[in-house]
């Protein structure tokens, strides 16, 4: 369904979803299809990988084996394609960081957050997660989509959605922080203010 309104969107605006926004953010599967764009596949082209997902991946019984859906991962996103390789639009991935108590919602980047831009190193007493010219597109989505009883943890990340399942207030959130943050740093030029908010 979420593809289907995908490709009617861009049927109306007559150019691809991904040109028509600033910032996108997903979750478990939106994350993985959120990512899937933005890395040029076409809306037309996810909609056949995630049939060949639900054919390859889901087999068996739960949890399913990861490495069908890490191998596609890898296929389609790039092995080696790190986060900062995305340009055109500020992407958002959701993950829950689940080495901590309470666990931790983690939105992988294609940028540089406003906190990064003002954090002083060492600043955290969590292990630092990877900056986005380190962090690999493939591992963001495997992150993202880890639902327990589905696939077994990735790491210390679980599936965004046990946190984040609709990600737009946190897409908000971090619109409006790093516009503040550019304004703090003297950089207002290039504060993106929203002025249609899609959720999906």
């Amino acid at each position: 369904v979420l593809i289907q309104l995908l490709i009617a969107i861009e049927e109306a605006a007559g150019q691809p979803v991904m040109k028509l926004f600033d910032w996108v953010a997903g979750t478990s599967t939106g994350g993985i299809l959120a990512l899937a764009l933005a890395v040029g596949k076409s809306t037309r082209y996810t909609q056949g990988l995630y049939f060949r997902m639900k054919d390859l991946v889901f087999v068996g019984r739960r949890p399913y084996d990861e490495t069908p859906l890490e191998d596609i991962l890898k296929l389609e996103l790039g092995n080696e394609t790190v986060m900062s390789d995305i340009k055109g639009c500020n992407v958002i991935v959701t993950g829950v960081l689940a080495d901590r108590f309470p666990a931790d919602l983690h939105l992988f980047r294609n940028y540089v957050s406003g906190e990064q831009l003002l954090r002083a190193e060492g600043a955290s007493v969590f292990v630092p997660t990877k900056a986005p010219d380190q962090q690999l597109v493939w591992h963001a989505a495997r992150a993202s989509g880890a639902a327990p009883s589905y696939f077994r943890s990735y790491g210390r990340f679980i599936d965004g959605g046990l946190i984040s399942n609709n990600p737009t207030l946190d897409i908000l959130t971090e619109v409006v922080e790093y516009n503040t943050t550019l304004r703090a740093l003297g950089r207002g030029d290039e504060v993106m203010k929203p002025s249609v908010v899609l959720s999906l």
